[in-house]
């Protein structure tokens, strides 16, 4: 039986960043039906993207503009195309993103629900090690979540 990979996802830069430092970048074409961007994001990566991620364009530059009052280039074009694309998951880390987004009633996970999906599709066999990468990068998680994250994992 195939496994079910959806939903579509538009990525955001700390994720993408953080699946590279990982070595990771590969499983988010074994988890989603598709992995997309925005121009900023790319921007924002600072290299070239694997040629399986697609670049969503963003048409309303208006909505763009006005989350950009509050939050960063790549969260804002981001938050606008989930506006518009209803079928899609949004990836995002920032927390003032996330909030924004709920509060619209967006789709959204985050690099650890990405690494949760991925160790209970059996692609990876531990988060914690991992964990300890990200913080060695300074990637910024709450001990709290880290340890809700372990739990949900079955590591802790």
């Amino acid at each position: 039986m195939p496994e079910d990979k959806t939903p579509n996802i538009i990525i955001d830069s700390s994720s993408i960043i953080a699946l590279y430092k990982l070595n990771l970048i590969d499983i988010l074409k074994d988890l989603y039906a598709s992995v997309n961007v925005t121009g900023a994001v790319i921007s924002e990566v600072g290299h070239d993207l694997p040629h399986w991620i697609g670049i969503l364009p963003v048409d309303n530059i208006d909505k763009v503009q006005d989350f950009r009052k509050k939050l960063g280039y790549g969260e804002s074009e981001i938050i606008t195309l989930g506006i518009e694309k209803e079928d899609y998951v949004l990836v995002l880390d920032d927390l003032k993103a996330r909030q924004t987004a709920k509060k619209l009633g967006l789709k959204i996970t985050g690099l650890l629900g990405i690494l949760l999906k991925a160790k209970k599709r059996k692609k990876i066999s531990e988060i914690k090690p991992l964990l300890k990468i990200l913080d060695e990068e300074k990637f910024r998680i709450s001990y709290k979540l880290k340890d809700e994250i372990l739990i949900i994992a079955g590591e802790k």
